[in-house]
C-alpha cells in the first residue's frame, strides 16, 4: 500500500493538536502537527510508543526523566509508561511509530481516540 501523507484523513485529537495515520498489520505509525505551546498531558498506554521531532521542539517526560528534543532526536517510550510533552514556542511536526497499532487511533468514533490521560 502506498499513501501520501497529506492525503491521509486529517483529525484534531486534542486543542492544537492534528493527527493523521497509516498502519499495516501490527504497527502504525502518525503523524502529528502541533501548535505552539501545545500539551499532551500525562498518559500511559499499552503500546510501545517511538516518537521522532521533524520539526520544532518538544519537552518530553518520561516517568521522572524530562529532556526537550530537536528535529532529529526521539525517544522510545515503553509500553505502559507514564509521559507527557509540550511543544516550545514554535509549531512542530512528530511522527509516532506504534506497535501494536492503536486501534482508537483508526477508529475515529472510539471514545478513547482523543489525547486525554489514557
Amino acid at each position: 500500500m502506498y499513501f501520501r501523507i497529506n492525503d491521509l484523513t486529517r483529525r484534531e485529537v486534542l486543542s492544537g493538536v492534528h493527527m493523521r495515520s497509516v498502519a499495516g498489520e501490527g504497527s502504525m505509525v502518525t503523524f502529528f502537527d502541533f501548535e505552539p505551546g501545545s500539551i499532551v498531558p500525562t498518559h500511559q498506554h499499552p503500546h510501545q510508543q517511538i516518537s521522532l521531532v521533524i520539526q520544532g521542539e518538544a519537552h518530553f517526560q518520561l516517568g521522572e526523566n524530562h529532556k526537550r528534543l530537536e528535529p532529529g532526536e526521539g525517544v522510545v517510550i515503553p509500553a505502559d509508561t507514564p509521559h507527557a510533552m509540550t511543544v516550545g514556542e514554535e509549531p512542530a511536526i512528530i511522527w509516532d511509530l506504534w506497535v501494536p497499532a492503536r486501534e482508537d487511533y483508526l477508529n475515529p468514533d472510539s471514545r478513547s481516540a482523543k489525547l486525554k490521560g489514557e
